[in-house]
């Protein structure tokens, strides 16, 4: 593992820079040798959205706070806290000499060996994992099990907590987290990324772009063309990953994002162009975002789901949509190509049913662990009567033999009470 650093040699000495930032360059890690495991938790999406719904709905005040010393928290295997996270195994790194600077002395005969890290860098890919387990222990040590509260006493208690243990700052009322903005007022919370979409409008020189009404043309199908006119594939692969960051908060660029990321190995300049068209849509209207309001019934879940039909050219898969309602509120949505290729269109309806119906159930489980309980089913509306037909009917057909799993994981919900099928119009 290889460690940048700033140095200068003075004689017959070598001195490290007190005041640099180590960064680890985490792409010279290898996994099994340099660590074992360094995925940690991620804000889900639909997270954030429910937490700010709810906060919303019973008046209560969101606080943030920021770590100055995340990482560096963090100790090795050898010298680590009961009770605390470590970096496994032991990190080690070089001595690279690079800029004159003022710092520790180290003999340079020394320069041979290795540095043991007591504590974590920026940039070592098991850092985060640590860093999450680091806070979880001291939450847990706290008492603390519910990620929302309203009792000013609690938080000031927790405040203080936080910043004996950790080099914290109170950084007020929430306004601006990863990128999304916060505005509220005592009746609604309104979430947006205007920086982000203003920010990569300059980057690409759209500023000045005129802009379009729809984020992709209707009807347009794209495929990899034999002769395709290629195009700069990591400028397109950096696009569509910072578009899709920005789906958020968008629901109205979802679609036309599942259909540019499925060329992101082979992308030619037709696909560049539907990239450059989602970016003149986002120049008409910037500041969209979610708008979060207070319901009575702000437990109540509503799912709607659809399919596209074998509309992918190249491969003939169908594309899945839902989009999840809490309290009349949107909180989740997606749309994601299938994994196999389905045979009719009452197919592919009923799997884009299964998937609308388990991000359901997981926002239920999600209301539970807030302490919300919600005791009314599921409404789950698909315009496919065909489909919902299935879901009722316990009589297997031949032609739904393939779609058993999904067919009974359905019905043993219906059978439960947990989730109940609206009729719906195809207009509606």
């Amino acid at each position: 593992m290889h460690i940048t650093m700033d140095v200068v040699f003075h004689e017959d000495s070598m001195y490290f820079s007190s005041e640099s930032e180590l960064q680890g360059e985490y792409h010279k890690e290898i996994q099994t040798l340099d660590y074992d495991y360094h995925i940690s938790e991620e804000d889900e999406s639909g997270q954030s959205e429910l937490v700010n719904q709810e906060t919303g709905e019973l008046d209560m005040s969101g606080q943030q706070f920021g770590s100055e010393d995340v990482f560096t928290e963090i100790p090795n295997q050898s010298s680590s806290v009961e009770g605390v996270l470590s970096l496994e195994p032991d990190p080690f790194m070089k001595r690279l000499p690079h800029h004159h600077n003022k710092g520790c002395m180290v003999l340079e005969k020394q320069c041979q060996k290795v540095c043991k890290l007591k504590k974590s860098l920026y940039g070592l890919k098991q850092s985060l994992r640590a860093w999450f387990g680091r806070f979880t222990k001291s939450m847990r040590a706290f008492g603390y099990c519910q990620i929302t509260g309203n009792d000013p006493k609690e938080r000031k208690a927790l405040q203080n907590y936080l910043s004996r243990e950790f080099e914290m700052k109170n950084l007020g009322p929430l306004k601006y987290f990863l990128g999304i903005e916060v505005s509220r007022s005592s009746e609604r919370i309104f979430l947006s990324q205007r920086k982000h979409v203003l920010d990569l409008l300059w980057e690409t020189g759209m500023l000045g772009c005129q802009p379009v009404n729809t984020p992709i043309e209707e009807g347009l199908k794209l495929c990899v063309e034999p002769n395709q006119v290629s195009t700069d594939k990591g400028r397109y692969q950096r696009l569509v990953g910072r578009l899709m960051y920005l789906a958020h908060t968008r629901l109205d660029i979802v679609y036309a994002l599942s259909v540019v990321s499925q060329y992101m190995h082979n992308p030619g300049e037709q696909h560049m162009n539907v990239v450059m068209h989602i970016l003149r849509y986002l120049k008409n209207a910037p500041g969209n975002g979610i708008l979060f309001t207070k319901n009575v019934d702000h437990q109540s879940i509503e799912v709607y789901t659809d399919a596209d039909w074998a509309g992918a050219v190249d491969d003939r898969r169908s594309t899945s949509d839902y989009f999840t309602f809490v309290g009349g509120n949107l909180m989740t949505w997606t749309s994601k190509k299938q994994n196999v290729v389905t045979r009719s269109s009452v197919e592919a309806e009923f799997r884009g049913m299964t998937f609308g119906l388990c991000e359901a159930l997981w926002l239920r489980l999600l209301l539970q662990d807030l302490g919300y309980l919600s005791r009314q089913p599921i409404r789950l509306f698909c315009d496919n009567k065909a489909g919902c037909d299935i879901a009722h009917n316990p009589v297997q057909h031949d032609r739904t033999k393939h779609v058993e799993v999904d067919r009974f994981f359905i019905k043993e919900k219906l059978d439960d009470k947990i989730v109940e099928l609206p009729k719906i119009r195809s207009k509606d």
